[in-house]
């Protein structure tokens, strides 16, 4: 990386710090974040349970939080953890573009996540969004890495990142199923990768089994937004956040266009 490079790569750094910093403590916690903090004051094992019966998500972040409020008390402090994972994401992110592609690419890759609206929002709320992303960045770019240079540092954390992830959010399922599809399709899934995802679940099959129980408490939870229209708002979402604001449509969209364009 030039100098050059360098100063803007620190810039876009700054930049995504200052928005997920400004405001932090404004907003008074919300129900998920109450849930969170709940969760998080009780012991580990009544956490557990309650979450299998009661909760949609692994315990991962909820013990997390339960160590970040020894010393974390208002909006502010508690919403550090969140954010901790949310700055995290701009380096992280820089650093798997530019094992996919090149400088250039992963400039504008962590200027996207910099400034996306929703990562920004997740950065401010005590919830594993953040941490969920970031370890999932962490996950990819272990693996491309260890399919490039077989080196055993990107085994282990590609095993480690997967196993955070998997026990972070029910979803994580879905990172691993397209590692192994990603191997499949270039006929590189050999013993020792069949050891590696082997380890993965069998460290899972403690949660697994608590799976059902999720499931059925979550069909029960009523949906406002219809089947069909998730998808789109999902996309919508993601790239501009809860609202079509004046920083959106000023800021936002038009790096959006410029970065397709690119």
């Amino acid at each position: 990386m030039s100098k050059k490079e360098k100063i803007y790569f620190f810039l876009i750094l700054i930049l995504g710090i200052f928005l997920r910093i400004l405001n932090l403590g404004k907003h008074s916690f919300w129900c998920d974040e109450l849930l969170a903090i709940s969760l998080g004051q009780h012991s580990i094992k009544w956490m557990i349970n309650y979450i299998t019966y009661k909760d949609a998500h692994p315990p991962l972040f909820y013990i997390l939080v339960h160590f970040w409020l020894k010393f974390a008390k208002n909006e502010f402090s508690l919403r550090t953890l969140p954010l901790l994972f949310g700055i995290l994401c701009i380096p992280s992110s820089y650093l798997l573009a530019k094992k996919v592609k090149n400088i250039k690419t992963s400039l504008l890759f962590s200027l996207f996540i910099a400034l996306s609206p929703s990562l920004i929002l997740w950065s401010q709320i005590v919830k594993s969004y953040t941490f969920f992303t970031f370890l999932t960045i962490i996950s990819f770019m272990s693996f491309i890495s260890y399919i490039n240079s077989k080196e055993k540092k990107w085994y282990l954390l590609l095993i480690i990142s997967n196993i955070l992830i998997l026990y972070t959010h029910n979803f994580g399922f879905i990172t691993i199923f397209i590692q192994i599809l990603t191997l499949l399709i270039l006929k590189k899934l050999n013993i020792k990768l069949i050891l590696l995802f082997l380890i993965i679940f069998f460290t899972y099959i403690p949660w697994l089994f608590k799976i059902p129980y999720q499931l059925f408490f979550t069909l029960g939870v009523r949906r406002p937004i219809p089947i069909i229209l998730r998808f789109p708002y999902t996309l919508f979402y993601f790239f501009f956040g809860e609202t079509i604001n004046p920083f959106n449509i000023k800021i936002l969209i038009p790096l959006f266009l410029i970065w397709i364009w690119l």
